[in-house]
């Protein structure tokens, strides 16, 4: 099933003239702007939302059934087309129309073109537009938090090691330090990872 056709969300809101005329088309700024496209050197900032979004929808559609406010039918139909996009979103395959407006519109016109509109209707059953962008952007911070996390343990880790290999190893003194605050390198370092260690508790709690 091909993709229906696609008319701008926002054409009867905008206008290129003072006067707004039903179907006049916006400009292409204010378009690459509500679109997330105002800075042309970076990729669309909706396009990094698209496998959270992927995930909100299928969580949410996942409780509409269960709670049986959709049917098991329909929701089979929409984890199939989410499954289906999500394969082409990885072979690098799956683009944000700028028409669409944003991620959330994007996915769920894609759905509709593979299981049809009545399904796709109902992934926002229940649920705002501000419920699908609160809780894309807390995975996507989740999933940075934890890239934080896992680089923090990582320079940990080096810490300990260089330790370990420099144990009996003496530091050189500062310029204005006495002969009798010579100590080992390891001692000296090992006060470094604390805060390190205190970083990666943060991390760990904001993206639990």
């Amino acid at each position: 099933m091909s993709d229906p056709p696609v008319r701008p969300i926002w054409t009867k809101r905008s206008t290129t003239r003072p006067t707004r005329r039903p179907g006049e088309r916006p400009q292409r700024r204010a378009l690459a702007y509500c679109a997330g496209r105002d800075v042309a050197a970076r990729p669309p900032a909706d396009a990094e939302l698209i496998p959270c979004d992927l995930w909100t929808n299928r969580a949410h559609c996942l409780m509409l059934a269960r709670k049986r406010i959709i049917s098991p039918a329909a929701h089979q139909a929409i984890a199939a087309g989410l499954d289906a996009i999500e394969a082409q979103w990885r072979a690098g395959a799956f683009a944000l129309d700028p028409l669409l407006e944003d991620v959330h519109m994007n996915i769920e016109r894609a759905v509709a073109g593979r299981v049809g509109e009545e399904a796709a209707g109902m992934m926002h059953t229940a649920r705002s537009r501000n419920d699908q962008s609160a809780t894309d952007m807390r995975l996507w911070l989740r999933e940075r938090l934890l890239g934080r996390l896992e680089g923090v343990c990582v320079t940990i880790e080096a810490l300990a090691r260089l330790g370990e290999r420099h144990a009996a190893t003496i530091a050189p003194a500062g310029p204005t330090a006495s002969r009798r605050c010579r100590r080992r390198w390891a001692i000296g370092r090992s006060p470094t990872a604390g805060p390190w260690r205190a970083t990666a508790r943060r991390s760990w709690r904001s993206g639990r």
